[in-house]
């Protein structure tokens, strides 16, 4: 059986790591693209499993959920679940995930146990779908 792969668009190589490293028991593989202008492309290519997506992305405040909103219309790849993940947790910031249809919004920092609910929760909707 295949690994389920997670793109991780995510400019803080602390964060990064972070999530890695409590995701890395569950035996996923990840995909950590560097520009944003590669994310599109890539989903369309390699058909993540999941997006575990930042807001704030190579300093654009509002880049993540600009992303999302593309992703999720693009009819090749909206099925891929979204989750946002971001210290932004104002009530504001979460209607707005809500609002680009991201799957589910977690705010930073998260607990090991958290993340790996949420990733185990939206990977099973992406089989089922």
């Amino acid at each position: 059986m295949n690994k389920p792969v997670i793109l991780v668009v995510e400019d803080s190589p602390i964060d990064y790591d972070v999530l890695v490293d409590i995701l890395g028991t569950q035996n996923y593989e990840f995909i950590h693209p560097k520009e944003i202008n590669d994310i599109l492309g890539l989903v369309r290519i390699r058909k993540p499993n999941l997006i575990i997506l930042d807001i704030i992305f190579l300093g654009d405040d509002g880049a993540g959920f600009k992303l999302c909103k593309q992703l999720k219309n693009d009819p090749d790849v909206k099925n891929i679940p979204i989750l946002i993940t971001s210290r932004r947790t104002l009530d504001t910031d979460i209607k707005e995930g809500k609002d680009v249809e991201a799957d589910s919004y977690l705010g930073k920092p998260y607990s090991p146990y958290e993340l790996r609910q949420k990733v185990q929760e939206l990977l099973k909707i992406q089989i089922l779908s």
